[in-house]
């Protein structure tokens, strides 16, 4: 009980604390115009240079979209620790460590759902495309597992912010790397061998697969596959966060330089 305490609080608590740079009408703006840009110039793009239907970019980048607030979101927060100066304070608590890092990327996988949601509207308006409101479970899994993967991998960026001064470059170069690998801008089958098998094996990739996969033939043997794929390495990405986070700790213990700039 006092793990899920620390989780919670710490959770809300971490994210008010984004408000302290960002307006919420900047965050909107961030999180809900940013992905509704993607969603539209790829359904059009993609649909006038390619046999692919405009539906097929639109769904992919809607449930790619959630790795912006995984992302950005989560290293943002951990590295934040750091700048605002209580680090210190994060690293001498006596607090389960899973909790206290969890606790601060679950508010980004809410807001990752809520932001592929909004695209995958913007998608009906655009596309036409339907979902059968018995798979509307299957959608919300998809949604669940994708956006928890991409936070996931938002941990080790964080950790890694904890021992750089910018977390944007990294963030930056993750989000557009997995909107190239993952298939969602760019069908799977087009890309080189080296670039389709990396994301196959990152999160996001199989998330996109399982949505166009329910959309076109429902919650079958396929779809549960790449369901359970994207859980798995989610869980990967999450385990090798902690461990990047524990050498952290580690080293600014012995290093004493974690608050030096």
């Amino acid at each position: 009980m006092n793990g899920l305490r620390v989780a919670f609080i710490g959770g809300l608590l971490s994210y008010r604390a984004l408000f302290e740079w960002l307006s919420p009408p900047l965050f909107a703006a961030t999180m809900l115009a940013t992905p509704a840009f993607q969603v539209i110039f790829f359904a059009s793009f993609g649909a006038a240079h390619s046999t692919r239907p405009a539906e097929f970019f639109a769904l992919g980048n809607a449930v790619q979209a959630c790795a912006m607030a995984g992302i950005y979101g989560v290293a943002q927060t951990l590295a934040n620790e750091r700048t605002f100066g209580t680090i210190g304070h994060v690293l001498l608590s006596p607090a389960n460590r899973v909790a206290l890092y969890l606790g601060r990327s679950l508010p980004h996988v809410l807001t990752g759902m809520v932001t592929s949601l909004a695209g995958l509207g913007l998608t009906v308006l655009i596309t036409g495309v339907t979902l059968a409101p018995a798979r509307l479970g299957p959608l919300l899994l998809v949604l669940l597992a994708t956006s928890a993967g991409s936070a996931a991998l938002g941990i080790p960026l964080g950790a890694l912010g904890l021992l750089n001064r910018d977390t944007v470059v990294g963030s930056s170069v993750a989000y557009f790397g997995l909107l190239l690998v993952s298939g969602a801008a760019v069908p799977a089958e087009r890309l080189p061998t080296a670039l389709r098998v990396l994301g196959g094996w990152l999160p996001v990739g199989n998330g996109v697969s399982a949505l166009r996969r329910l959309f076109g033939h429902g919650p079958d043997g396929v779809f549960t596959m790449y369901l359970v794929h994207e859980a798995l390495l989610g869980v990967v990405a999450m385990t090798l966060g902690m461990v990047v986070l524990r050498y952290v700790e580690r080293r600014s213990r012995r290093r004493g330089d974690l608050d030096l700039f």
